[in-house]
């Protein structure tokens, strides 16, 4: 595994200059616990995380402007919260200080979830078959057909929480054995049966991949769930952290994330991503040498119509969505030879050319539910089963944590004078 690499850290000289402070100032920092300083190979020197120093230079720009520091956090600044899970740092990512693509070559998701929640590595030998999914709930499971693939998991998190005695146990082992349950389930009904088969990727693969066993299969649906887990402070992970906030159960928290997942604006990119490549590989034959050049067309028409294109462009990878070239290669691995796969990212090419933006992971996502012929939905899907595990990771933090209560800038007319006498206890005319 990789650690954090170096140039995430500062020199003192560095540090004290991004801070606009000199050396003994920052020195004074640091007695007063402000800021932390560790080691360096050489004993006579000390580093800096730059995200710690960033996070010191937003606060006094707080304490300078409360009301403007809070916009500018708001509109992707330095983060919010604090939180020990995810880094996003010059085109890449880590969990809990490991490279998070590094993670999806050599882990299984199970043990990424362990190392999320919990700050534990573990070589342990995959679980062994089980039921998961209690044969009284399919009465349910198929009184109510879903339209979508984050209704049905939000039933199975009802379920699953009416049967839990202990579902308020927030204690972080705790909260992690329902982690645990819950994934074991979603794996189960997402494939279609009961029974949780040795791990999520496995139980999956069996089931999608319409009998073909190749390993690569298996390592692609891992990591695509592990590259999914988790990315700071999303629109979903904060959501699911307010909930904890409340001191909701981990159940609640997940169905709560699953809620904002299903908005257009996050989850909702890898939806209508899907949606195009299914429609054009629908459309025409993706075996034929014309078949870019018609999508590309496609897409051209699309741009002029004024429509969106979505799935390309994030800001936080200026240069490239390290989840999108990870899920290539992943898939390319799986289907080397399949028509569709080539045509899927031939496509996802030609909108990257015409936009000037890279793709990002719904595209990834979009493109392996494609080559493996799932059903449609299926790359929201995988999307959420793997996020599933990063909300009850920042549950974890959040319930160790104070409560989240931000203030409002208020924007709105000014307050009306009292009518009638000034006494405070008296009502309108009073």
């Amino acid at each position: 595994m990789t650690d954090l690499r170096t140039s995430d850290y500062l020199t003192s000289k560095q540090a004290a200059e991004l801070l606009g402070v000199s050396l003994p100032t920052l020195y004074a920092y640091v007695s007063r616990g402000l800021l932390r300083s560790r080691p360096d190979r050489d004993p006579r020197k000390r580093l800096y995380a730059r995200v710690e120093v960033e996070a010191l230079l937003q606060g006094r720009e707080i304490r300078r402007d409360p009301g403007q520091a809070a916009a500018k956090s708001l509109q992707w600044g330095p983060p919010l919260l604090d939180s020990a899970i995810t880094l996003i740092r010059e085109g890449r990512f880590f969990y809990r200080g490991l490279d998070a693509v590094d993670l999806s070559d050599t882990r299984r998701l199970e043990q990424v979830a362990r190392w999320l929640w919990l700050g534990e590595t573990s070589d342990d030998n995959p679980a062994p078959r089980t039921r998961v999914i209690p044969k009284h709930w399919r009465p349910t499971l198929t009184r109510f057909p879903a339209r979508h693939p984050g209704e049905l998991m939000q039933l199975l998190v009802r379920l699953a929480a009416a049967e839990d005695d202990a579902g308020f146990n927030l204690r972080p082992e705790a909260v992690a054995k329902t982690g645990e349950r819950l994934l074991a389930i979603f794996a189960a009904n997402a494939a279609g049966g009961d029974h949780y088969a040795h791990s999520m990727a496995a139980t999956l693969q069996r089931a999608w991949s319409t009998g073909d066993p190749r390993p690569e299969i298996e390592r692609a649906l891992n990591g695509a769930l592990i590259l999914c887990a988790d990315h700071e402070l999303n629109i979903s992970s904060f959501t699911a952290r307010c909930v904890a906030a409340a001191g909701a159960s981990p159940y609640e928290v997940v169905n709560a994330g699953l809620s904002a997942l299903r908005g257009m604006h996050h989850g909702g990119h890898s939806d209508r991503a899907e949606a195009l490549l299914r429609h054009l590989l629908e459309r025409d034959d993706p075996a034929s040498p014309q078949f870019a050049e018609r999508g590309r067309a496609e897409l051209s028409a699309r741009l002029a119509r004024g429509d969106e294109l979505p799935g390309y462009g994030q800001k936080l990878y200026p240069d490239g969505d390290p989840r999108f070239h990870a899920l290539k290669r992943l898939t390319q691995a799986a289907f080397p030879d399949e028509p569709r796969v080539h045509a899927c990212f031939a496509v996802i090419r030609a909108g990257a050319e015409l936009l000037g933006e890279h793709p990002t992971v719904d595209y990834g996502l979009a493109a392996l539910a494609v080559g493996l012929g799932l059903p449609p939905g299926s790359a929201w899907h995988l999307f959420a089963m793997g996020r599933c595990v990063g909300w009850l990771a920042h549950a974890i933090e959040q319930y160790q944590d104070s409560f989240i209560r931000p203030r409002a800038r208020y924007v709105g007319p000014p307050p009306a004078p009292r009518s009638g006498n000034d006494d405070p206890r008296g009502g309108p005319g009073a």
